[in-house]
């Protein structure tokens, strides 16, 4: 419990070290799940319906209610029996929840996608490229031109898609990492009125 206590109370409030460790992995893994749950939100839209009973700007509002009163309760945490931790906690995730729903609520509201039409815009982009690249290395000759073109709508095509799988991974992971940072301020302001010794 060590580790969801790091994560979620920080430094302030709690003796774990998760701050003093690189965490870059499990980051990526956050922002990789928010990007497959907004890729399935865009895709099959029906699935994911009964999760988004509010509106986007209800989701966020009560994430960021939580995320500005919970620092008080967890000001408490060690002396709070087992129960009323875990209760914390759970204020926590839901406070994680309500704003990464808001967040794919935001997304799929401003950008839209027709998902029938993806496989063909990439196909189109391969046959572009190819053909581009089979023209400037038309002094390879036919068999040189045709493998050049080839190379080249594999390394474009490829690099295209690593630069969504970028920016779809980072832009959500910016925005729970600037949530995260607000809360941390919050604690340090909380903490440093409050509790000039740790308690």
């Amino acid at each position: 419990m060590d580790f969801w206590e790091g994560f979620f109370l920080g430094k302030y409030w709690t003796d774990s070290n998760f701050e003093d460790k690189s965490r870059k992995l499990f980051f990526l893994i956050i922002g990789f799940a928010i990007f497959l749950f907004s890729a399935v939100n865009f895709i099959i839209p029906k699935s994911s319906e009964k999760l988004f009973l509010m509106p986007f700007w209800l989701h966020l509002l009560l994430g960021l209610v939580l995320l500005g009163s919970l620092p008080f309760a967890a000001a408490h945490y060690h002396r709070l029996s087992f129960f009323v931790k875990i209760f914390i906690l759970l204020g926590y995730l839901l406070q994680y929840l309500f704003l990464i729903f808001g967040f794919v609520q935001i997304i799929s509201g401003q950008v839209g996608l027709d998902t029938e039409s993806i496989p063909a815009f990439f196909l189109n982009m391969f046959d572009r490229t190819m053909s581009l690249s089979g023209e400037f290395f038309t002094f390879l000759g036919g068999l040189g031109s045709t493998i050049a073109s080839v190379l080249g709508g594999i390394i474009v095509g490829g690099s295209i898609v690593v630069l969504i799988l970028f920016v779809s991974i980072f832009v959500p992971l910016i925005y729970i990492i600037s949530f995260r940072a607000l809360q941390r301020l919050i604690d340090k302001l909380i903490y440093n009125k409050w509790y000039s010794v740790k308690i």
